[in-house]
């Protein structure tokens, strides 16, 4: 088990929220119309589940976390395995943290990446029996995320720095080749530091990546800025896209297929929080860039919520977003993101989702019905076929 800082869950659930922000691009909220489909599954049997990872039609691995000792605000974390119905413990190398980044085409293709901090970046792989070690031995590298394309193809993102000082931040990318990985800085910019946090692969030359770009002297509001790149098969090469000045941006994420891109995360007011902070996606839709502000009222401290994440159920495309005061489940309806109801009466929280390869859709999160409030992990059914 790794020990972790963590705010309070209690402090998280019950903060207050400014009004919803319905500008550009937002969809008056809308119940969905299929929330009584949902299944609910069996939660892991220790801890609130995060990071869920969708590998095959019945096999998930996901990691949990949960208080180290009672009342206290360290969280440890394990890493579960789910087939079927059943989960079972998947016992890491201690030295890779739980939570650390997954990805997988299949049961016997997953990949588990961590550290690199102030030790070697570590990357191993499971083959549905054995889980082998292939890690490059680069230490500074940090890795965020990861996507895998195929056994022979698999990205990783991240930050390299030097001596763990954040003023040296640059991204970083790793490449899986079928033999191993390697590591490669991508160009810095002058006087500011670049991070990437997400990345998506919709093939092995096709691959964007997301994260910031931070001022490395000043204190603006808009300090920070989208910092997005795509591989595509020959390169690596920095994508223009709109400046949120005179605001800031957090806690990016990002997802492509077909040709379409989005990329998400929090608008503020970094320093003064002088406006409500307001989740936001950028839609590339193979021409241009579109704004669009989901539906979802943010917790007014200005921190906590966060954009966990995109999925498809099939050709749906579904986001989550962690403490709201409305419904943390929204779906993007062909031109503007729209509230979609969830698995509880109250899906205040979603801190993980994932689609399946047989085109269901499984979100984690927290919220409350007639029994309180608790944990739940649903799924959605793959969706009817549209009639011809």
């Amino acid at each position: 088990m790794n020990r972790h800082k963590s705010i309070n869950r209690a402090l998280l659930a019950t903060a207050a929220a400014f009004g919803a922000a319905l500008t550009l691009g937002v969809a008056p909220a809308v119940a969905g119309t299929e929330s009584s489909a949902w299944v609910q599954l069996p939660l892991a049997p220790r801890g609130s589940l995060t990071n869920v990872t969708a590998v095959g039609t019945d096999t998930v691995f996901a990691s949990t976390e949960f208080p180290c000792l009672p009342g206290e605000s360290w969280l440890c974390g394990q890493t579960w395995k789910l087939n079927g119905t059943t989960w079972s413990q998947f016992k890491l190398p201690d030295k890779l943290s739980s939570g650390s980044p997954i990805a997988g085409t299949g049961a016997n293709d997953v990949w588990f990446l961590g550290a690199g901090v102030i030790s070697p970046a570590l990357a191993y792989h499971w083959d549905g029996t054995n889980l082998v070690d292939y890690s490059p031995g680069v230490t500074g590298y940090n890795v965020r995320a990861a996507a895998a394309v195929s056994p022979a193809s698999a990205w990783s993102v991240g930050t390299s720095s030097s001596n763990n000082d954040y003023r040296t931040d640059q991204a970083a990318v790793g490449r899986w080749n079928g033999t191993d990985w390697t590591i490669t800085k991508l160009p810095a910019i002058t006087g500011k530091t670049t991070t990437l946090n997400a990345v998506s692969a919709s093939s092995e030359n096709d691959v964007w990546a997301s994260g910031e770009q931070c001022k490395l002297s000043g204190s603006g509001d808009d300090r920070c800025q989208l910092y997005v790149v795509h591989w595509d098969g020959t390169g690596w090469s920095q994508v223009t896209v709109p400046d949120f000045s005179p605001r800031g941006i957090v806690s990016i994420k990002v997802i492509s297929r077909g040709g379409e891109v989005f990329i998400g995360g929090r608008e503020s007011d970094l320093n003064t929080h002088t406006q409500p902070d307001r989740m936001f996606t950028l839609h590339w839709d193979g021409t241009s860039w579109t704004k669009n502000y989901l539906p979802v009222t943010v917790s007014a401290d200005h921190m906590y919520s966060v954009l966990n994440g995109f999925a498809y159920r099939g050709s749906e495309l579904f986001a989550g977003v962690s403490h709201t005061k409305n419904e943390g489940v929204v779906r993007w309806n062909g031109q503007a993101w729209e509230q979609y109801a969830g698995p509880l009466a109250t899906t205040s929280t979603v801190t993980s989702l994932a689609g399946t390869v047989d085109g269901r859709l499984l979100v984690a999160g927290y919220g409350s019905d007639a029994s309180g409030a608790h944990d739940f992990f649903a799924s959605l059914p793959a969706a009817a076929p549209s009639a011809k």
